[in-house]
């Protein structure tokens, strides 16, 4: 049998001794209006995505939102603890989000990356996306809305003093040499802004008719598409003119130690944007204002809804019997409310 040896999900501790109690009025301890709880560890039988060997990291992690009826609808959060439950010490660790947005119709997206929220953002290549108004199904036709992930808290953090995202880079769903990671190191390569072959993404420059690739010139750089598609001359995938497609996108944190037994908190956002808007007429504007609002109400969260109680509930004292009358002692049988 399964035998639990420690504290798992979070809950108030009213009496501060340890100890699960329910019916002491003690409850889970979540965020949002309504919120999922999980945990999951590296340390299985095998890893047959990436061939790598288990660190013996286990996660525990919360996803919660708000229903409120303002921006914060938008926001979806997810709150992880990492913690190192081998008797190893690491250093130069990562974490990294692999995000495949898909949004609406999967061929005909792009990526681009804001800083200020460390925030890797998935928006469409035209502004119809599917490019026949709202077909093949599942497209959102014109006017399509954008989605980001934006990293709220990181290692490193101090106060209002935030790190930098360590990369924001991306491959397509091929094989080529921008293509799907099939094993352990290009896993690692896509995590420190490089490609599978280990060559380092690069900046290269817009120019009129032809597309950006970010791997074959300019200098090496750790985030790609940091401009906004509403401005022709900036870095985007818009102003480049790339061919849309299904692509994944990797957002990582910087590097950091995990000693043997510790452990770090990182949370994350998904962010929507409503009718923001494709190339070329789309902008990042709309989408920074739900980050923004993540970011807000994570650090000055919305004060918890008023509980539900039970309500309408009808007083009666009506009392029925049967058979009536009653003929027999012990015949009493009651139908009563």
């Amino acid at each position: 049998p399964l035998t639990i040896t420690e504290d798992m999900a979070p809950f108030v501790d009213i009496n501060s001794n340890g100890n699960y109690e329910p019916l002491l009025g003690e409850y889970p301890d979540v965020r949002g209006d309504e919120a999922l709880w999980w945990v999951f560890s590296d340390k299985g039988p095998s890893h047959t995505q990436s061939s790598g060997k288990p660190f013996g990291i286990e996660v525990h992690a919360m996803s919660y939102a708000y229903s409120r009826s303002t921006l914060i609808d938008y926001v979806v959060y997810y709150d992880y603890t990492i913690i190192n439950k081998s008797a190893n010490s690491y250093h130069d660790m990562r974490v990294a989000l692999y995000d495949d947005i898909d949004l609406g119709y999967y061929l005909d997206d792009y990526i681009g990356f804001d800083s200020v929220w460390r925030m890797g953002i998935g928006y469409n290549g035209t502004n119809d996306d599917g490019g026949t108004f709202g077909h093949p199904v599942n497209s959102y036709g014109i006017h399509p809305p954008m989605a980001g992930i934006t990293m709220i808290v990181l290692p490193g953090d101090a106060g209002t003093s935030y790190v930098p995202a360590g990369s924001f880079v991306y491959y397509n769903n091929d094989n080529s040499i921008i293509g799907n990671p099939t094993v352990d190191s290009q896993y690692n390569n896509y995590m420190r802004a490089k490609l599978r072959n280990g060559q380092h993404f690069k900046k290269d420059s817009p120019m009129p008719g032809v597309p950006c690739n970010a791997y074959s010139s300019g200098p090496d750089y750790n985030y790609v598409y940091t401009g906004d598609p509403s401005d022709n001359t900036g870095w985007s995938e818009c102003a480049c003119n790339n061919n849309p497609g299904d692509k994944i996108s990797i957002l990582s944190s910087n590097d950091f130690a995990m000693p043997a037994g510790s452990s770090k908190h990182i949370v994350m956002a998904l962010v929507v944007a409503d009718s923001s808007g494709g190339c070329p007429v789309g902008s990042f504007n709309k989408i920074k204002i739900v980050a923004d609002t993540a970011w807000k109400n994570y650090y000055y969260p919305p004060a918890p809804l008023p509980p539900s109680g039970v309500h309408g509930i009808e007083k009666t004292t009506a009392l029925h019997i049967y058979p009536n009358p009653a003929t027999k002692s012990g015949q009493l049988a009651g139908n009563g409310r």
